[in-house]
């Protein structure tokens, strides 16, 4: 056969195609398609199958299991609290990093709510009371100092209203005080608002204006301070009580510690390296935890003998700790590690890498047992984090 015909049978059976597409198209019937292509075929009719049944909905299955380690927000976090509301329900209250808005976390239901638009320009680190009521916002300026504003909560207008305004270098705020630390040319000045009177009581005054304060609390005390930790300078630790300074038999280059009634966390530079200690406040006992961790980062849980830090076992921490972790030049990628203060036992309680995804540099490590859970920041991105016991 010649090739032309093969051309031209070939185009015949194409227009025949598309004649019988166009008026399948715009005038047969659905039923009559059916029985127009049955009469190609010679044969028994094709039986037409019946689409299965969606399942219904009751059968489907459901994950209602949330993870154990997750993110809870994805706005850049300034500080937070975790806060029982009047009826009772469980929420975390948080500031957001830039804009000083206030929000709610509802952990059940995970809806986020904005409790106040008051705008603080270039919020950067924030502290909220227990009852959610009272907040307090630093915004920064270009040199060390602090604004410092603290704000009620106008729950009615979604508002903050502002109530006390100053310069600082630290703060916090605990117990319907709100501590505070200024620098003077004799050294630095901690002094503690009482929110309920607004009066202002001086706590202590320090020789020193480049320190790290661990507050108690009453005005009292006992406060904790130490020189700001540099592996370039020897650190002391120190006791404020009733306004009186007293050292503690610790000290140490890159000196850092954390103190509970039971004990003190403290790392400093042995042998070239950060390593670090527990010290028995009863039996006056130092112990080598044989790792190094950063105390500002870890948590002692009171009235047990518990130390839950974050730290990193395939890290091992340069001399110049923890100055490069200040500069940002060092990242820690952690994970949550529980030891025991009295048998020097370890053991990890989440692996956030392994179980997220995503390297999480831990700070503002909180624990709380109504949640059941602890709470961080990722110093990375300031997303705000949660580590949930199940216990």
């Amino acid at each position: 056969m010649k090739k032309s015909l093969f051309i031209i049978l070939g185009i015949l059976i194409i227009f025949i195609l598309l004649a019988i597409w166009a008026y399948l198209l715009f005038f047969a019937k659905s039923e009559d398609n059916i029985a127009l292509f049955n009469n190609f075929f010679d044969g028994e009719e094709v039986e037409i199958l019946p689409l299965p049944d969606i399942l219904p909905e009751e059968t489907l299955p459901v994950d209602l299991e949330r993870p154990s380690i997750r993110q809870l927000t994805l706005r850049p976090v300034a500080g937070f609290n975790e806060v029982v509301d009047t009826d009772g329900n469980l929420e975390i209250y948080f500031v957001e990093m830039g804009t000083g808005h206030l929000y709610s976390i509802n952990l059940q239901s995970g809806e986020e709510q904005r409790l106040s638009g008051t705008t603080v320009v270039q919020a950067r680190d924030a502290h909220i009371s227990r009852d959610g009521n009272t907040v307090a916002i630093v915004s920064y300026t270009n040199t060390k100092l602090k604004n410092m504003t603290i704000f009620i909560l106008d729950r009615e207008n979604n508002s903050l209203t502002e109530v006390i305004s100053d310069v600082v270098q630290d703060f916090h705020l605990s117990n319907n005080l709100l501590y505070y630390t200024v620098a003077t040319s004799d050294g630095l000045e901690a002094y503690a608002y009482k929110l309920d009177t607004l009066i202002r009581e001086v706590v202590f005054s320090l020789p020193f204006n480049e320190a790290t304060v661990q507050w108690g609390d009453t005005i009292k005390g006992p406060h904790y301070v130490y020189p700001k930790a540099s592996y370039a300078l020897q650190g002391f630790l120190y006791v404020v009580e009733a306004g009186k300074l007293n050292r503690l038999p610790l000290e140490g280059f890159g000196f850092s510690a954390l103190v509970s009634k039971e004990g003190v966390l403290f790392t400093k530079i042995t042998d070239h390296l950060p390593m670090s200690y527990y010290y028995d406040r009863k039996t006056k006992e130092i112990k080598n935890l044989n790792l190094a961790a950063l105390p500002e980062k870890c948590l002692l849980v009171e009235n047990t003998e518990s130390i839950i830090c974050p730290h990193s076992q395939t890290t091992t921490l340069s001399y110049q700790m923890p100055d490069l972790w200040y500069q940002g030049v060092f990242s820690f990628v952690d994970s949550l590690q529980h030891i025991n203060s009295a048998t020097l036992s370890n053991f990890t309680l989440v692996d956030i890498l392994a179980e997220s995804g995503r390297e999480v540099d831990i700070v503002k490590l909180s624990y709380d047992a109504d949640f059941d859970g602890f709470f961080f920041t990722n110093k990375n991105d300031s997303s705000l984090w949660m580590y949930e016991t199940f216990n």
